[in-house]
């Protein structure tokens, strides 16, 4: 659509709301008080406004209702309310591509998709103990996150999409970090991971496997383990701008779906 001004107030007098989508739109100017009315909100969406920004609201934190909060391509700004983190009933937050700031903390809800990449985050990596048994999405690409990627991201157990990309993460990957079996895309590009690439990058799982793997632009080194060819279901494989070394395994042959491979950049032989 393209209807454009401020938000309603008067959308506040609809108390009996269970879902509002303003999205891809030209509205702009806070989301206003008003709304915090809306106590059966289950849905609230206005992604795809880049006008609608400021702080974001206490009071979203007070919706107990809420189950799905997309603010994504807006304009907010400053800290994510520490009642967001409380929301017991919260199971998809996208926050992508604002000027958020600060750390992400640990939410009490049992997510299914968190994505707050292209903000202005830092801090450490949280572990998301809550939602071990149920994130399937976990985006926080192009942020400040600094320190190492946590071993209790392993607890993740349905995480089928992991992107850190771009942020300041540092340091050896764990030989005990062991991903999800049923991760399908795994990009921890443009960091500065650092030491030989875990030959656990990703548990085999007859269900599902990864279909997508990016460590490029990082520090990683030593030889590619060979165990990366047992991802068969691999459409791209890349590890292009790091210091690895060795020759490329001869099993890369049997990765028969594979379309993109990208070694550049190394000092691989063979």
């Amino acid at each position: 659509n393209a209807l454009s001004g401020p938000v309603p107030t008067c959308l506040g007098r609809l108390r009996a709301l269970r879902k509002l989508d303003l999205s891809r739109n030209r509205f702009h100017g806070p989301l206003p008080p008003e709304l915090a009315r809306l106590r059966r909100l289950q849905k609230l969406l206005v992604s795809g406004n880049p006008g609608v920004g400021g702080p974001l609201p206490d009071w979203v934190g007070n919706l107990s209702q809420l189950r799905t909060l997309d603010l994504a391509g807006g304009s907010f700004e400053g800290g994510i309310p520490a009642g967001l983190f409380r929301l017991r009933s919260l199971r998809h937050l996208d926050l992508s591509g604002n000027h958020l700031v600060g750390e992400v903390g640990e939410f009490e809800s049992p997510l299914a998709v968190l994505r707050l990449g292209g903000n202005h985050l830092s801090g450490t990596l949280p572990c998301l103990s809550a939602s071990a048994r149920s994130l399937t999405v976990l985006d926080l690409s192009a942020n400040s996150i600094a320190g190492g990627i946590p071993t209790c991201i392993s607890h993740l157990r349905r995480l089928s999409e992991l992107n850190l990309s771009g942020n300041a993460l540092q340091y050896a990957l764990s030989p005990r970090l062991a991903f999800s079996g049923e991760l399908q895309v795994l990009d921890l590009s443009a960091n500065a991971l650092s030491g030989p690439i875990p030959r656990r990058i990703a548990e085999a799982s007859d269900r599902s496997g990864l279909v997508l793997l990016d460590l490029s632009r990082n520090q990683f080194s030593g030889e590619i383990p060979g165990e990366i060819t047992d991802q068969r279901g691999l459409l791209g494989l890349f590890l292009s701008h790091n210091q690895l070394s060795g020759e490329i395994p001869a099993a890369v042959g049997n990765l028969t779906y594979l379309q993109v491979l990208d070694l550049s950049h190394n000092s691989l032989s063979g």
